[in-house]
């Protein structure tokens, strides 16, 4: 304590916190620290405390120091992961989408980190080609940034929504033989609870989908075929 700056400690107690998802105590410890302490602080403060308001739902906060850290820091490489969050927040709070879009694309150009250039992808794409109510052949073209680029193992969380916004698209197309092909192709028996429920979900509208479409077609033979195999 001698030797180390209070503030470089204040940062790895941060940290620590963090690391051990107690955001409660990240932002304790910030807000005090704040107060006692004018001009700039180390990146790693700003960043994490960024981190624990967005975990905790508090996006407004979250928003501003991540604005703060980016500008002061654009030159590290968290900050790619900070516009993805800020872009994120003002998903979630559904401010105009093309203020949305122009952050993901911000998140997307400017990103040094691979998966959260990807992640922008995704949800650049499922914003503007999945849940758009009409979207046009220029916002179909986009659906090619879905490309993951190479054979890299993806994260857990990362995989699974390049799966989801994939399956989307079919079903938003309403091309339903390749959503059932693409989803019984899934490991949904091994998935959480939360993560299975929203795939099963989607089956289940796939599934009407095919119902609906043998419907009008007079094709009640498939139609029942169908409904007889995936009713459970």
């Amino acid at each position: 304590m001698k030797i180390i700056s209070k503030q470089k400690l204040k940062a790895y107690e941060i940290y620590s916190y963090l690391k051990q998802n107690d955001e409660e105590k990240v932002i304790q410890a910030f807000e005090k620290f704040e107060k006692g302490h004018k001009g700039n602080f180390l990146g790693s403060i700003y960043f994490n405390a960024a981190e624990a308001y967005f975990r905790s739902s508090e996006y407004a906060k979250a928003y501003r120091i991540y604005d703060k850290f980016i500008s002061k820091y654009s030159y590290m490489t968290e900050a790619g992961h900070a516009r993805l969050r800020m872009a994120l927040i003002s998903d979630i709070q559904d401010r105009p989408k093309n203020v949305v879009l122009e952050l993901y694309k911000h998140a997307i150009n400017r990103s040094q980190n691979s998966d959260v250039s990807l992640e922008a992808r995704i949800r650049y794409v499922g914003l503007r080609t999945i849940r758009k109510i009409s979207p046009s052949e220029q916002d179909s073209e986009t659906r090619v940034f879905l490309d993951k680029g190479t054979n890299r193992k993806l994260s857990q969380n990362l995989e699974r929504l390049l799966w989801q916004v994939r399956l989307r698209s079919f079903v938003v197309d309403r091309k339903y033989e390749e959503a059932l092909s693409f989803l019984t192709a899934l490991p949904i028996s091994g998935m959480n609870l939360s993560d299975k429920k929203v795939f099963e979900d989607d089956g289940a509208e796939i599934v009407y989908g095919l119902i609906d479409d043998y419907f009008k077609k007079s094709d009640y033979s498939n139609l029942v075929r169908i409904w007889e195999i995936y009713k459970t």
